[in-house]
């Protein structure tokens, strides 16, 4: 078995035994679609001896490489010009509180996270991986992407 193989063999029997410990819906398949598990963990090269740190430590960071862009729709950086651009595209009320709604549900889980790095929470465990499944695929995945293609179709012409 090469290393790679080790590894993600290590990373499925953690989160076979997480999701039974905490009892979520969420399956692996899914998650991993989602939030890139499998590469983030082969990038990583070991699966924590406390992988639920190490799983919602991905979760939170994938939202919070989301909630970085968002930011600079509604603030952008004064040294990078082409964020000063996108912010135009973006500028109507609609358009601000649609980032707004996306930024709070991005930062709920940043926050989540957080939260139960001070507190163990089985319950709320199970809630984070969950609910963070759930609102990357109803509304913030949904919500950048049109994001996205707005800010691609701008540039694109």
């Amino acid at each position: 078995m090469t290393e790679k193989q080790e590894l993600l063999k290590d990373l499925r029997e953690s989160f076979d035994e997480l999701k039974k410990n905490l009892k979520f819906n969420s399956n692996f398949e899914e998650l991993d679609k989602a939030f890139l598990i499998k590469d983030f963990i082969l990038e990583e090269g070991y699966v924590a001896e406390n992988f639920f740190v190490q799983f919602s430590s991905r979760i939170a960071a994938f939202y919070g490489e989301w909630l970085r862009y968002l930011n600079n729709l509604l603030v952008p950086s004064s040294e990078f010009l082409a964020s000063q651009t996108e912010i135009k595209l973006f500028n109507t009320e609609e358009d601000k509180k649609h980032v707004w709604t996306l930024i709070k549900t991005g930062m709920k889980f940043a926050n989540m996270k957080v939260l139960l790095t001070l507190q163990e929470d089985k319950k709320m465990q199970a809630e984070f991986i969950d609910e963070s499944f759930k609102a990357w695929n109803e509304i913030f995945k949904p919500g950048v992407s049109s994001l996205v293609k707005r800010a691609y179709a701008a540039w694109k012409d």
